[in-house]
């Protein structure tokens, strides 16, 4: 699963839908990639079980599959940030992630804060 995330697209389309559902043409628009490339990485991603697809009489709308998904997007992204450094280019411009969701896994703790976190 992490192996699909490192091909920096499928990062940058799979951080786009944290933010909520898409479809192909607006995700490929937000990337500057052409369609069938986008929808090849959208491809993956399902076969992978990270992203879910809603169809709409002939629209498809694509989203993470669910809260644990949203809860991988919040702990890989920073870390890609931090050891990608200037290897490659950002795709596209992400603003930055809102604040994470409720514990995905009732029953079980949420980790503390890590005191690094600002550095």
């Amino acid at each position: 699963m992490l192996r699909v995330l490192a091909e920096r697209h499928r990062l940058a389309i799979v951080s786009h839908l944290y933010r909520g559902e898409m479809r192909v043409g607006e995700l490929a628009a937000t990337l500057g990639c052409p369609v069938p490339r986008v929808s090849q990485h959208l491809a993956r991603l399902r076969e992978c079980g990270l992203v879910a697809a809603r169809h709409d009489v002939t629209t498809v709308y694509y989203r993470l599959s669910d809260q644990r998904v949203a809860h991988l997007v919040d702990t890989v992204l920073p870390a890609a940030a931090k050891v990608g450094g200037d290897r490659q280019p950002p795709v596209t411009a992400v603003p930055p992630l809102p604040s994470p969701p409720r514990n995905p896994w009732p029953g079980i703790a949420a980790a503390p804060p890590r005191s690094d976190a600002g550095k």
